[in-house]
């Protein structure tokens, strides 16, 4: 026996009625209420760039850190080199 067009096309659609017909789970219903706080989009601007200073790396991996408060820490194979170091401001 040969599988036609149409006879794909009815199984199909069938298969499909079936994913989608409702359950009977899905037929209670319960009333409710909520509360919307709708509220303006955010918007950032820049103020200033983030800014490592001079770094200077060294043979192994290392790490520069900049706090909010500007204050710049290094470790493993990484010396600071001078320059401003600044934190990044929005």
């Amino acid at each position: 026996m040969g599988w036609g067009y149409k006879t794909l096309t009815s199984l199909l659609l069938g298969q499909c009625a079936a994913l989608v017909a409702p359950s009977a789970h899905a037929q209670a219903t319960k009333d409710g209420s909520a509360i919307v706080t709708i509220v303006e989009y955010l918007q950032l601007i820049k103020r200033s760039d983030l800014d490592f200073g001079r770094v200077i790396p060294g043979t192994t991996v290392g790490t520069v850190t900049v706090s909010p408060f500007g204050v710049v820490t290094s470790a493993g194979g990484v010396t600071r080199g001078g320059g401003t170091p600044q934190p990044a401001e929005f």
